[in-house]
């Protein structure tokens, strides 16, 4: 049995699996500890496909993400803006 764990508050990643795992891991400490959202936590929120969000970041009608080391991450603010704005535009028409 593969464990996962890590604590918050020292930003300590222990895990027993193998990279995959890890990178999984460390994914979810960024999104919960940083405000930060990954392409997949994106299109899971938008229920966009990650080519859709690509499409719409390189046309400039969806909010840039940052790199962050070798990663690609959304600020989630400015994600969630965005799906404020989108819902306030369709209940104005």
């Amino acid at each position: 049995t593969k464990s996962l764990s890590f604590t918050s508050t020292k930003r300590q990643i222990t895990c027993a699996g193998g990279s995959r795992q890890r990178r999984r891991l460390w994914g979810l400490v960024m999104e919960a500890n940083e405000g930060l959202l990954s392409y997949k936590g994106v299109a899971e929120l938008t229920s966009l496909s990650r080519q859709s969000l690509a499409r719409m970041v390189n046309d400039g009608k969806f909010p840039s993400p940052v790199k962050y080391g070798s990663r690609v991450f959304f600020v989630r603010a400015e994600v969630n803006d965005w799906v404020d704005q989108l819902v306030k535009q369709h209940r104005e028409n």
